[in-house]
């Protein structure tokens, strides 16, 4: 309900600002309230903290060190160091750094396996004055050249082991084990502070687009923020030990080596590639009773899998981060730990972490609020704020911010923009995320994990939630690939908890639940999934899928003429060559609205009517082809009133609802009620004789509805007695009267006639409830007009001893019925068809995504309800005087409004709305009781660039078109 209201007050902020601006471009017009831009862009935005930021990260280690100078800092393969050997170190390393001219804003290389020379050579750097710049002894080498190149590197401290496989570039190696005699020479005492808070800490290079990496500049002010918050939000202490198994190469390890050496715990290192090693892992941290571990969730998830992590008892705290948590492995997580799991998040580009969200069972997976000094701002394209629920790209300012890409001022401009809202820079993290209405934030992945396929969006995270959902999948990864030229196609790679399932069983899960476009083509069964150095999903390296993972039916030609004909029609409608008569109709791509076309594509070329539902039940060509040859050809009726017969076609209308129906027997959904308190002199006698009136003049009211060749058809019943229903309810209390109607509704049986109900609930002498029930297959809302005022015309002659007098109907609804159907299968309704098809783009009509706080279900529940609000007059009458001047109607101006709300929270351009319309445009058809209702469909595309007027002009052509 609370979205609902947001939602109206979101389109009376957008009417309001058409009304006082109608050029205004429809990306400018507003839609927060004043109330929720306030509570977006400050409330939840105010994290103001006050730390001790004037100083470096060396200088806190610095402080630490001096406070407890004998507490462990660093274990590493048995050996140990205390806070004052590992000081003392590295100011000896600093101190002939600085004779090399290392100072502020020097960039020196770290090309080392894990170790404790490792955490020497970052603190000697950073005490010296200087940034590191980490190099990973995994890379290859062509991206360590790179990375040397673009830095400028010109010393790199090292191991001997490693010396031989760096790219010479001529920069100097100063190898840490074998040349630490002559650096131990130096003097240990903390060397005077050069650097400021402004100063450069470490460059790390990330992936860039351009396929050569991009160095990200992060400064001391920046990361001392994040570790200062999160020791005290973690609550990390002299007691802790903190897990270091992340390369250098990734900014978690920044959090994991100095929020560790900062707080005064012990940071136990794991062995190289130790993080591979999930026996080991857990070994370790059972041996050197480990209380913090900070992974990826891939990492997470390998670890949970060990049948030895339950012996992790010591752990207090698990951080995830760097990939999306999903809910299955959360949940795994507190089944098996008896600790607390974080949710972190945070680009290289904003000093590790931005957000922290503190993971429970059974919640929606959140990412949490933004940490002290840090902002998280969720915007559209337009640099617009999003409302609450609505997805935008998510954008960071604060003190967390990087200087930027090393020499690369185009993509820093680019990804570091000027804040919209305050002084200073915001980040654009490409990330897809929105606000919750509890102010946490959900993390909904990449933007351009988005991809289009034939010319559709697809969201590969949807294809992956769903997947993962299914009982006997671990873990699921779905990508678009291109191993043949222009051949694109979705494959999901699946880690399943059971060998048994079989691509097949993912196909039919999916196609239950995803439109047949976004159900991928091929399935790959994996043991595992390939890792990069930092334990994260290397998508790169997933396997090409082979002939056993993608899903094809063996291709068997028509055999016949009807098959060919069919065959053809079926290349048609889904834009496919070479179909076979056992390939599937919705395997193939097709859906409900291919499968409408498919239908007015047989009737068109056959001559011959095949049911929608019978496309379901008969998906394949020779299964149609059979069916087909048991349907007698159309007739048409030629006359306006129809020659009497047993059965009756139906109208478009009953059709429709008769299909709907049969979905679901039980459904009341398409019941139209009609409830009356009547005070005073009422005569149930006169009531029923009225009724009964009411239902001989009309033959709708006495129609039910059979099945004959697959075809629902009228059958009209003669005349006869009208049963109603008479309960004395008198002094019955009202909850309980209103509590025993709802009990007694019951579904209608279509092919029983009547389809009307009517019953009195007699209170007391003088009160009554009258209650009226018809199923809409023979009434709209229309009619049920036409039957309240002809039914009280009947009951005043009546109880006034009078003969009524209405006058006589000209046509009967099946005269309409043959009618339409006549009209629909004339030539000159070519022209209309041809019209659709073109506005409907043959059906490929773009689902509105609206932010939703559950999974929609699969079937419809018919259990929504709504609501009313009134819009205020001011606006209104502004509104009714720009219809005037545009010559359109109010509902045109309120359906442009409609559309951009629907582009606001949707982001996307083309926006289709069905509204209701009755086809009464005929006179005779004025005074018939039936269902006359159609559902129009106004398709507009929105240019966001230009202003409401632009729109309105739109909508009044499509309107008025349809």
């Amino acid at each position: 309900q609370d979205t609902i209201e947001r939602m109206a007050a979101h389109l009376q902020t957008i009417l309001t600002g058409i009304v006082t601006d109608t050029r205004q471009r429809v990306t400018q017009l507003p839609i927060l309230t004043t109330q929720e831009q306030h509570q977006l862009l400050v409330e939840w935005n105010n994290t103001e903290a006050d730390y001790p930021l004037d100083k470096s990260l060396h200088q806190l280690f610095e402080e630490q060190a001096a406070q407890n100078p004998q507490g462990i800092a660093v274990i590493f393969e048995g050996q140990k160091l205390t806070y004052q050997q590992l000081n003392n170190r590295g100011n000896q390393l600093a101190h002939c750094l600085r004779d090399k001219g290392v100072g502020p804003e020097s960039l020196v290389g770290i090309f080392m396996e894990r170790s404790l020379e490792m955490v020497i050579g970052l603190l000697g750097i950073l005490k010296a004055g200087g940034a590191y710049v980490p190099l990973d002894p995994d890379y290859p080498t062509e991206r360590l050249g790179d990375i040397l190149s673009d830095s400028g590197i010109s010393l790199v401290l090292t191991q001997e082991s490693l010396g031989d496989f760096l790219p010479q570039t001529g920069a100097e190696l100063l190898c840490l084990d074998r040349d630490w005699e002559k650096i131990a020479t130096y003097s240990p005492e903390n060397p005077f502070n050069l650097t400021t808070p402004e100063n450069l800490a470490y460059v790390i290079y990330t992936s860039g687009s351009t396929g050569k990496p991009k160095g990200v500049m992060n400064i001391h002010r920046g990361i001392c923020n994040t570790i200062k918050y999160t020791i005290g939000h973690y609550n990390i202490t002299s007691e802790d030990r903190i897990l270091q198994i992340i390369s250098l190469s990734f900014d978690g390890s920044v959090w994991e080596i100095f929020s560790s050496l900062i707080s005064g715990a012990s940071l136990v290192v794991a062995k190289p590639d130790g993080y591979k090693d999930i026996d080991y892992l857990i070994d370790l941290i059972v041996q050197e009773q480990v209380t913090y571990l900070t992974c990826v969730p891939s990492i997470l998830r390998v670890f949970l899998q060990h049948p030895k992590s339950k012996y992790c008892h010591c752990l207090k705290r698990v951080i995830v981060g760097g990939e999306a948590l999903s809910y299955e492995l959360n949940q795994r997580f507190f089944q098996q730990l008896n600790c607390e799991l974080y949710n972190a998040y945070g680009p290289t580009e904003v000093a590790v972490e931005t957000t922290i969200w503190c993971c429970q069972p059974n919640s929606q997976i959140s990412i949490g609020r933004p940490l002290a000094n840090a902002q998280v701002y969720i915007l559209d394209s337009y640099l617009q704020p999003v409302p609450i629920g609505v997805a935008g790209e998510l954008h960071i300012g604060g003190m967390g911010l990087a200087r930027g890409y090393l020499n690369q001022p185009e993509l820093t401009a680019e990804k570091f923009i000027p804040h919209p809202f305050a002084q200073g820079k915001l980040y654009k993290t490409g990330d897809l995320a929105r606000y919750l209405p509890d102010g946490n934030i959900e993390y909904l992945g990449r933007i351009d994990n988005q991809v289009k396929l034939r010319g559709l969006r697809i969201e590969l995270g949807e294809i992956q939630t769903v997947l993962e959902t299914h009982p006997n999948v671990e873990q699921t990864v779905v990508i678009m690939r291109e191993d043949t030229l222009y051949n694109q196609r979705l494959v999901a790679y699946v880690i399943r908890k059971n060998s048994l399932l079989t691509p097949q069983d993912l196909r039919r899960f999916l196609q239950q639940q995803l439109p047949a476009y976004m159900v991928p083509s091929a399935f790959v069964m994996l043991s595992d999934f390939p890792l990069n150095n930092n334990g994260k999903i290397d998508r790169k390296k997933l396997p090409i899928p082979d002939e056993t993972s993608i899903i094809e039916s063996a291709y068997i030609a028509p055999r016949n003429q009807k098959e060919s004909l069919l065959a053809q029609i079926w290349q048609d409608v889904l834009q496919v060559s070479k179909i076979g008569v056992s390939d599937n109709f919705f395997e193939l791509g097709g859906h409900s609205l291919k499968a409408i076309s498919l239908v007015s594509k047989i009737q068109e070329k056959l001559g011959q009517s095949l049911p929608i539902k019978q496309v379901f039940a008969h998906p394949t060509i020779a299964e149609q082809a059979a069916l087909l040859s048991t349907v007698t050809p159309l007739t048409v009726a030629t006359i306006p009133l129809v020659s009497a017969q047993e059965t009756y076609e139906t109208s478009h209308a009953q059709r429709r609802f008769y299909v709907l129906q049969q979905m679901d027997l039980n459904n009341v959904a398409y019941h139209i009620v009609s409830t009356l308190k009547i005070a005073g002199d009422f005569s149930p006698d006169v009531f029923e004789k009225a009724i009964q009136l009411l239902i001989s003049r009309h033959e709708s009211l006495r129609t039910s509805f059979i099945l004959i060749n697959g075809e629902p058809q009228q059958k009209i019943l003669q005349n006869r007695p009208f049963d109603w229903e008479f309960k004395d309810w008198t002094n019955k209390p009202d909850e309980e009267i209103l509590e025993t109607i709802a009990k007694e509704r019951k579904p209608f049986d279509l092919e029983k006639s009547p389809l009307v109900r009517s019953k009195i609930y007699k209170l007391s002498a003088n009160e009554y409830i009258l209650e009226l029930e018809i199923h809409h297959i023979i009434c709209d809302g229309w009619s049920m007009s036409l039957l309240a005022k002809e039914c009280l015309q009947y009951y005043s002659d009546l109880a006034k001893g009078l003969q009524p007098s209405i006058e006589p109907l000209p046509i009967q609804y099946k005269d309409y019925a043959g009618w339409q159907n006549n009209l629909l299968r004339s030539e000159n309704n070519s022209k209309n068809l041809d019209y659709w098809r073109q506005k409907l783009d043959n059906g490929e009509l773009t689902r509105v995504h609206l932010p939703t706080d559950f999974k929609r279900p699969q079937i419809k529940t018919f259990k929504g309800s709504h609501l009313s609000w009134t819009f205020d007059r001011e606006t209104i009458s502004k509104l009714r005087k720009i219809c005037q001047e545009n010559e359109i109607t109010l509902f045109m101006a309120l359906v442009a409004a409609v559309k951009i709300l629907l582009y606001r929270y949707s982001g996307q351009h083309d926006i289709t709305i069905g509204t209701e319309i009755a086809t009464r445009s005929h006179p005779q058809l004025q005074s018939l009781i039936g269902l006359f209702l159609n559902t129009l469909v106004i398709r507009d595309q929105i240019e966001p660039e230009k202003g409401y007027k632009n729109l309105l002009a739109k909508v009044r052509q499509t309107v008025t078109e349809a």
